[in-house]
């Protein structure tokens, strides 16, 4: 199985679309310790490395994983988007986080892996009018990644049920071309939010059971059955705390609405 390493891993999102590829998640790193458990736990054989992926060596990452320079396959990362977000209005170079790009592409000049995969926000196209991405493009080509594109993935063509936009750097040195992955999904055939949770059980406020609650009905598709798996009874299933006022500006949302209400009810005091 070809074998892959996830920086920047969190929880181990981008490492397990590829496990369920058929790819083999040997290692994550992460400079936040609290997700190693559920890295691990999503990844059963790989091994969470807490660390600064600019503190990281490739040596000593090809030393824990029992691997040869140019061994691994691919190597994935999302340096954190805070920096090129649309929601952060001081967004670009000058954010210390824009650098983790950079830190990135020192441990891929280090695996020398066969591909990579590098994802970010949308926001990172219009950093410098754009000089951003050709100047990563021309760091990945300088590490002997002849084949570099990029391009933007909507997750709801691939069967998300979500609108999510991300840019993608997909490379490879081995002469093969880059090609966009095919969506698998356009409208009207979408996954909805309705076919993702519809199997859920209704809650009310504040009720937070400590133990799993039973499904509302059999899966109504294929997204629920994949979803839920062997478990019969969702757990972590709670809703938020919402004070009487709160209650009361949600009764006033008409179906399908979207804060439609009075300004009475929607400044009224707890």
């Amino acid at each position: 199985m070809p074998k892959v390493i996830d920086l920047f891993c969190g929880a181990g999102g981008l490492s397990y679309g590829f496990e369920e590829a058929g790819f083999d998640v040997v290692a994550g790193c992460d400079i936040e310790a609290r997700f190693g458990e559920t890295f691990e736990a999503n990844h059963k054989n790989a091994k969470f490395i807490h660390a600064p992926v600019a503190h990281l060596k490739g040596g000593a990452l090809l030393q824990q994983t029992g691997m040869e320079p140019g061994e691994l396959d691919v190597l994935v990362g999302g340096p954190p988007c805070q920096a090129y977000s649309v929601y952060n209005h001081q967004r670009g170079m000058d954010d210390p986080r824009s650098e983790l790009f950079e830190d990135y592409l020192k441990i891929v000049g280090e695996l020398q892996p066969a591909w990579l995969v590098m994802e970010n926000v949308t926001g990172i196209l219009s950093i410098e009018k754009g000089a951003l991405i050709d100047r990563i493009k021309g760091a990945i080509r300088a590490l002997g990644y002849a084949d570099v594109d990029h391009y933007v993935l909507k997750a709801e063509e691939y069967g998300v049920p979500q609108e999510r936009r991300r840019v993608v750097f997909i490379a490879n040195r081995l002469g093969l071309p880059v090609i966009k992955p095919k969506p698998t999904r356009s409208t009207p055939n979408f996954v909805t939010v309705w076919d993702a949770i519809g199997d859920l059980p209704a809650i009310h406020p504040d009720q937070n059971p400590t133990e799993g609650v039973k499904y509302a009905c059999e899966p109504m598709n294929d997204f629920q059955a994949w979803a839920r798996g062997k478990l019969d009874a969702v757990t972590n299933h709670r809703s938020p705390r919402l004070g009487p006022a709160n209650q009361e500006r949600l009764r006033h949302i008409p179906e399908g609405g979207h804060g439609a209400i009075s300004r009475s009810t929607f400044f009224q005091k707890e």
